[in-house]
């Protein structure tokens, strides 16, 4: 009796042991882990400022040249010329013309894959001789505002004509003046290489003075030489037709002026609340995000954990502006692809070939949604890792910059394919197409530019 009871005692006790530990099962590991310990995720939304800057110039090799003039009532006139450097074909003991050649005639080529503004629109264009003994070389990249006046002093005019860009076979063919054809086959009768042709022939300045309605987009820029000569073949004296082709190949320079930028600027100037991004270059969108005030918020909300980013996005949203302004007839296209990164580094990294990393964040147009979405996370990590103490992870927040200076700007993109069938970014070039975009400004005052950040601690 006596052991009936005491097992029944065990048993009860038992009962309530297994009853206390399902009621908090839940729980178990915050039960374990200490309270200092526990991972504390928040969110926050900083309005970012924002300014727009007219571009001087930039640095680009373009897989499209453009030649023309195209004036938009928001985004202001967009004039384009070309300075252009030709090559010639030879062999290992250089070129030489047959014995009795004679010139006949030699036309420019300018081949166009498209064109952007009215089809119908008269334009012209002019071509002068780059006479001031100065030739590009095609390892250096130019200015797009490159002093023209330093290769060629528009004495020597060589051709011109005027049409309208649907009126042609998407070819435009120049004859040139006898007296340069006589010239140039007198120069180039006879080189030993290169540099020998391009201190013999300079190259050429291509300029459409005449219109304002139409860019043409060249894909290709030639000049062909004919000539004939006579020879005997099987004792017949036989006359003999044939041409030399001259070709630019990468030694080129697209020259772009905005003749009005200051009317754009002075209408810009009582309208902050938005910016413009517009090419080519033409005006880019300055971001000033406010580093310091963000990393200090967030450190302050976390205490003394370890400060984590996990999203840092910067919307950018598109705004109509249709009711603001006189509209042209063309509509300039949205650009499909932009670039955010720091301001005083634009210039080298399309120098120098660069592709996006944790400071240069790439981001396609969203239909969706109209705008654009940078997530700058990667970065600011970047920034809160050069100023946090190696040994006790502490932040020297003050250490940091006030703010970071980013330049928004609308870039060309090509993507590969890679073996897994997927594809990945392989180039990336600054726009030069006619490109626009009117995007809300960190003063607007229903929906400003922010940032939107999500961070931890632990």
């Amino acid at each position: 009796m006596l052991r009936f009871a005491y097992y029944s005692l065990l048993l009860f006790v038992f009962s309530c042991v297994l009853s206390s530990c399902d009621s908090n099962i839940t729980n178990m590991g915050q039960s374990i882990r200490p309270e200092g310990d526990q991972i504390k995720v928040a969110t926050d939304t900083f309005r970012l400022s924002t300014a727009n800057v007219f571009v001087e110039k930039m640095y680009n090799r373009p897989d499209s040249l453009l030649l023309g003039t195209f004036k938009d009532d928001r985004y202001g006139t967009t004039y384009a010329d070309i300075l252009a450097r030709f090559e010639a074909a030879f062999d290992s003991v250089g070129f030489r013309y047959p014995d009795g050649a004679v010139p006949d005639s030699t036309f420019l080529l300018l081949s166009y894959r498209s064109w952007f503004g009215a089809d119908n629109s008269a334009m012209s264009v002019k071509v002068y001789e780059m006479n001031q003994g100065k030739y590009l070389d095609y390892y250096t990249y130019y200015p797009t505002n490159i002093d023209v006046a330093e290769y060629c002093d528009q004495t020597v005019l060589l051709g011109d004509d005027v049409f309208s860009a649907g009126d042609s076979t998407q070819t435009i063919r120049l004859k040139l003046t006898d007296d340069f054809t006589q010239r140039l086959f007198e120069n180039t009768r006879e080189f030993t290489d290169e540099e020998d042709f391009f201190n013999r022939f300079n190259g050429l300045y291509i300029t459409s003075p005449l219109g304002d309605a139409t860019m043409m987009y060249l894909n290709s820029v030639a000049m062909v030489l004919y000539y004939h000569y006579d020879a005997m073949v099987a004792g017949k004296d036989t006359t003999f037709v044939n041409t030399t082709n001259y070709i630019v190949d990468g030694a080129v320079v697209n020259r772009f002026l905005h003749p009005d930028a200051e009317q754009v600027k002075d209408y810009l100037a009582v309208r902050d609340s938005i910016n413009y991004v517009a090419s080519p270059a033409n005006i880019y969108t300055q971001v000033n995000v406010p580093l310091r005030r963000m990393v200090r918020q967030m450190k302050d909300s976390i205490g003394d954990k370890r400060l984590i980013v996990n999203g840092a996005n910067v919307r950018v949203e598109v705004k109509d502006t249709k009711n603001e302004m006189e509209d042209s007839d063309i509509t300039v296209p949205l650009p499909d692809n932009m670039l955010l990164m720091k301001k005083d580094e634009v210039d080298a990294f399309f120098r120098d070939e660069g592709l996006p990393t944790d400071s240069v964040v790439y981001t396609a147009y969203s239909s969706a949604d109209s705008c654009y979405t940078f997530n700058i996370a990667a970065y600011i990590t970047r920034e809160i890792q050069k100023v946090s103490d190696s040994t006790t992870g502490e932040l020297q927040i003050e250490q940091m910059p006030e703010q970071l200076e980013l330049m928004m700007l609308p870039v060309r993109v090509v993507l590969s394919s890679t073996s897994s069938g997927s594809s990945t970014l392989s180039e990336v070039s600054q726009q030069v197409l006619i490109n626009g975009v009117t995007i809300r400004s960190g003063s607007d005052k229903t929906r400003p530019m922010t940032i939107d950040l999500v961070y931890c601690g632990f």
